[in-house]
């Protein structure tokens, strides 16, 4: 960008405020000068421009929020998930270990191991269908 030489008379203290301004920013007064005057004349919108920008801007703070909001749901629904598998693989081994001690609860108590054995695998072959995708859809329209 081409620079023009403009004089340009000021009052003291707005001397003083420019000389401060330049000295703080490490700059020089004419730097400082066009600093200033750039953000005093193309920083303020003129009403047109403000209506032009209100949606744009609506619309681009919306899609920071709803950005914002799926990244946090996205790792809300994963730790939540994690938690689920959890209690489904907790729940799973309790079961195993009530299986098995059921059938050791039969044997001792009937006295034979290929009748508890029987009965076992019956329970293993009932439950097994709830927990396959088909079981867990009838499960759950049955529910509503």
């Amino acid at each position: 960008m081409a620079k023009v030489r403009t004089t340009v008379y000021i009052d003291t203290e707005t001397n003083a405020a420019l000389r401060d301004y330049a000295r703080r920013h490490r700059i020089s007064i004419g730097e400082a000068n066009n600093q200033l005057l750039r953000r005093a004349l193309f920083g303020g919108l003129d009403e047109g421009m403000e209506a032009m920008l209100v949606p744009e801007i609506r619309k681009a703070v919306g899609e920071a929020a709803r950005r914002e909001i799926q990244e946090n749901m996205s790792r809300l629904l994963g730790a939540q998930t994690n938690r689920l598998f959890g209690v489904l693989v907790t729940c799973g081994r309790d079961a195993y270990v009530a299986r098995k001690l059921a059938k050791d609860v039969l044997d001792d108590s009937t006295g034979s191991a290929q009748w508890a054995n029987d009965r076992e695998q019956d329970a293993l072959l009932a439950s097994r269908r709830r927990y396959t995708r088909e079981g867990l859809r009838e499960a759950a329209s049955e529910e509503r």
